[in-house]
Formats: C-alpha cells, structure tokens, sequence
C-alpha cells in the first residue's frame, strides 16, 4: 500500500470511530486477564496506546528540528511501530489497529522527505490518540475511586 493510501485510510479509520465505539474495543471487552476479569487488559492497552502516541509525538517534535536526519527519524519511528504493533493483537485482541500500525510501517519505506514523514506520523497519532480516548471510556473511574 503506498504512503498516501495509508495516510487516507488511517484518516479514514479516525473518522469512523469519531463517534462510534471501535471494533478493537469491541474486541478487547472479550479478552481476560488473571482470574477472569477484563481490567487489567483495559488498563495495560490504555496504557500501550498512550505510550504509542507520546513516543510517536516526540519523534514528530525532533522531526520539525533543522538538526535531525530523517533516516534516524524513520528508523527509530519504525522501532516503536513495530514493538507497540506487535504486542496489540497478541495482548489486546485488537484487530483493526495492529493493521494500520504494520501499514504505516511498510509506508515508512516511501517516505522521502520529512513533510511526508510528518504526515504519516500526525495520522497515525491522530488514530492511536482516538483509539486511547474510547479505551478510557472504559475504565470504570467512579467504581475505583469510591474507596478514596
């Protein structure tokens, strides 16, 4: 898939969970962790997705620095992508998502400027930092609070 479709399918897929619940979290809901609850997958996949997208952001901040070369920017992106991809489906069940992490990765190979580079990485951020906020929604904050 080349750069710009994935760039178009991520904003796609952005798009479409503005406002309605993922299929990932859909997912996720049915996996359980130790002594058969949901939790601790809720909370280690919040988790995953938010180190995802502050790692990605740092990166883009390097990336806007005169100082930076784009073939470390590209392989240290790749790195992250291809740790935090891997682990989604396994751990989380997630579907949708380790799907446009591995596309992104395969985009990264066309990438040939930082422009692009940029744009790849504000649209996958953008996704990952959707997905983040419906997983969120799924922490039960006021049944763990009661006790504080």
């Amino acid at each position: 898939m080349s750069l710009n479709s994935v760039i178009s399918q991520l904003e796609a897929e952005r798009k479409k969970i503005w406002i309605n619940k993922p299929d990932d979290i859909k997912l996720m809901s049915t996996r359980q962790g130790a002594r058969d609850q949901n939790l601790s997958i809720v909370i280690y996949s919040a988790n995953d997705t938010g180190v995802l997208v502050e790692g990605l952001g740092f990166i883009r901040a390097l990336a806007k620095e005169d100082y930076t070369d784009l073939a470390t920017l590209v392989a240290n992106a790749k790195k992250i992508m291809q740790f935090y991809g891997s682990r989604y489906k396994r751990y989380y069940s997630f579907e949708v998502l380790p799907n446009l992490v591995n596309a992104s990765v395969e985009a990264l190979e066309e990438v040939k400027t930082k422009n692009d580079f940029l744009r790849l990485l504000e649209a996958l951020i953008s996704y990952v930092g959707k997905l983040h906020y419906w997983i969120d929604l799924e922490i039960p904050w006021a049944k763990m609070t009661q006790g504080y």
